[in-house]
């Protein structure tokens, strides 16, 4: 190893205990170099160290441990190499941290921790490794004046610096600021014959990308993505290191070389018409909420020259721009496979299990209905949220609720509960909101007492009722639940109506639980009795969403509403009757899209229907199923994103703001 173009050199190469600095350690090497290697740590993933090898292979290497964005320690770097070795010939600026590729998230979900993190390794970094490798180098210029030295900087930035990318706003914005910072230092450096160059990989096989390539469909994409058609390879990086570094580039400075595949030259210049066939909110949705990271980013990264405007979900391009035609061809191909995942969707109809309520139902001895109380998590409910396009979960306590306790122990159990679901939404504001729990609703005081806490201390997003309370049950279109509607009313609040064990608690047969089909008819069994009564109309300013499509009120609706006025039982016409129907909003839980979804569309307003999973009442399996079948129904574009989302931000307008 001491033959080669760069025979007789020193050469400091940072972040080269693995991807693309220990590729770079071991060209330069195998070309005569003499290298230090510096890193945290000198170990790679696989436990074995760079400069170790390399002295295995007769080669002059050594470690030393480096903190690229501190000051002292490149400092330490510099002199401890020329300690060693007696000058620099070849710094190398390749440390960088990429957080964003394992976990991509839009500028405004990037925390400033993560950007100031990125910040400091990757610009702060090689602003301090070209700062006092290039003293060291114009010091070794003076020392040798009338000679050309030969001394090279070399920075590793990133296609991304040029052309930006979604999800990525930290790192593209740090390797930006390598290319410039570039630039300028050749200025600077290049009267005393110190070249300064940047290589911006493209997507290459690194440990950086690991978390991409782990999916082979994701893989396959990035390397069609190419015209090469395949990843890039750490050892090309370091071949045009190897160039960079040596006599065969003394007339290049101030350049930012891509070796990238031809992945730049491609996305200025492929470009394939998508008008017609695809919908201006369909590229919206794939652009903003796409599963894959090359997928959710192909409408705005392709679309470089193209007219840009602020879509409700992000960034969309206009009805007449153009993509690449590998891009256009797996867009197409997985809009449907991908609808669960960029839905964005906002679940109205979702539970979740404080500790206090598990508690008090262990204590009586669970859920009347029989139905058993399944575990509850957040990392689960996080997973299904993800596995299902669930961006916001509105977190309800499920029945019996907290009367399943009485008295005072009922209203410290209702406090109990929006406490902690208060706390989750806090902490996850973006992810979770909650319908307050009431105590029993037929102790008006205390019931009201925690209406106000709930909205006025908590900032609750809704309530919880049950269709029916009391021995004596009551539906909620009684007399005495009058004061609790006038409430709910003046707040204007969203209340979620969710069904209870039914009056007859025996069961059909050993094997269907009540709520299995009895869960339906209460709720129609309630909402009948608010239409009858005229509530759903008199407190109109409440927004009241029925589980499970509305039960059976959909496609019963008409039968009361005729005969109840024809049988002189009621005054209200069957106009009337189904006009206070309709009022309601319905959510999906449960609820089938192949034929109970088009009976739905024509009674409700297309804006009244609702996503819901049920879950974790309803498995996971079977969450994922209704969800799959809502992505797969014969639904116009507008009605899709009213279900799963617009239609929602209505009720809970804080959620427009993420």
């Amino acid at each position: 190893m001491n033959t080669g173009l760069l025979a007789g050199k020193i050469a400091i190469v940072t972040g080269a205990a693995s991807g693309l600095g220990r590729a770079t350690a071991f060209a330069f090497a195998k070309q005569g170099a003499s290298v230090v290697c510096a890193d945290i740590s000198p170990l790679s993933s696989n436990g074995q160290a760079t400069h170790e090898l390399i002295t295995q292979q007769g080669g002059r290497c050594n470690f030393t441990k480096t903190d690229v964005s501190s000051e002292d320690s490149i400092k330490a770097l510099i002199a401890n190499t020329v300690a060693d070795f007696g000058k620099l010939d070849i710094m190398v600026n390749n440390a960088g941290v990429a957080s964003e590729s394992h976990s991509p998230k839009p500028n405004w979900e990037t925390t400033e921790e993560v950007f100031d993190t990125t910040h400091r390794i990757n610009v702060r970094g090689v602003f301090l490794g070209c700062k006092y490798g290039g003293l060291q180098m114009l010091k070794q210029a003076n020392d040798n004046k009338g000679q050309r030295v030969g001394t090279s900087i070399i920075n590793v930035g990133s296609v991304l610096g040029l052309l930006g990318m979604t999800g990525t706003p930290a790192y593209a914005a740090s390797k930006g600021a390598v290319i410039s910072m570039t630039r300028a230092a050749a200025m600077d450096f290049a009267p005393h014959n110190i070249r300064c160059n940047s290589i911006l990989p493209g997507f290459t096989r690194t440990p950086m990308i690991s978390r991409l390539t782990e999916d082979s469909e994701v893989e396959s994409h990035l390397s069609q993505c190419h015209p090469f058609q395949r990843l890039g390879e750490p050892e090309e990086i370091a071949n045009a290191a190897v160039f960079l570094a040596s006599h065969l580039s003394d007339g290049i400075t101030g350049h930012n070389m891509p070796v990238d595949g031809g992945l730049h030259a491609q996305l200025r210049n492929e470009t394939v018409s998508l008008a017609g066939e695809m919908t201006l909110a369909g590229r919206a949705q794939l652009y903003a909420r796409g599963k894959y990271l090359i997928v959710r980013n192909s409408i705005c990264w392709y679309s470089l020259s193209l007219p840009m405007y602020t879509y409700e979900y992000g960034l969309a391009t206009d009805s007449h721009s153009e993509l690449p035609v590998r891009s256009a061809k797996f867009i197409i191909e997985n809009l449907r496979k991908e609808a669960a995942t960029m839905a964005r969707r906002i679940d109205v109809h979702h539970h979740y299990i404080p500790p206090a309520y598990l508690q008090a139902l262990e204590k009586t001895g669970g859920d009347p209905s029989g139905w058993p109380t399944p575990a509850w998590s957040l990392d689960a409910d996080q997973k299904i949220c993800q596995g299902c396009g669930v961006e916001t979960a509105i977190l309800s306590v499920t029945a019996p609720g907290t009367s399943i306790l009485k008295g005072s122990e009922s209203a410290r159990l209702a406090r109990d509960c929006n406490t902690f679901g208060k706390a989750l939404r806090d902490k996850h504001p973006k992810n979770y909101g909650f319908f307050a729990a009431l105590p029993d609703i037929l102790d008006t005081d205390a019931a009201l007492e925690e209406i106000r806490y709930a909205f006025d201390e908590l900032q609750a997003d809704g309530v919880t009722l049950f269709t029916r309370y009391g021995d004596a049950n009551y539906y909620l279109g009684h007399p005495n639940i009058q004061p609790i509607w006038e409430e709910l009313d003046r707040r204007a609040a969203v209340v979620f109506i969710h069904p209870t064990h039914p009056v007859d608690t025996n069961l059909v047969n050993r094997i269907l639980p009540q709520p299995m089909i009895d869960y339906p008819h209460e709720t129609t069994r309630t909402a009948v009795d608010l239409i009858t009564t005229d509530t759903i109309r008199k407190y109109h300013h409440c927004k009241v969403i029925l589980s499970h499509g509305g039960g059976n009120l959909p496609w019963l609706a008409r039968r009361p509403a005729i005969m109840l006025k024809d049988l002189g039982l009621s005054n209200m016409t069957a106009e009337h009757f189904v006009e206070n129907a309709r009022m309601f909003y319905f959510d999906l839980a449960l609820t089938d899209s192949t034929f109970q979804l088009p009976l739905l569309q024509q009674f409700a307003p297309a804006d009244h229907i609702l996503f819901g999973s049920d879950f974790p009442y309803a498995p996971e399996a079977t969450v994922r199923r209704f969800s799959r079948e809502l992505d797969e129904a014969k639904l116009s574009e507008q009605d899709r994103e009213k279900i799963n989302r617009r239609s929602a931000l209505k009720l809970f307008p804080r959620l427009s703001s993420y």
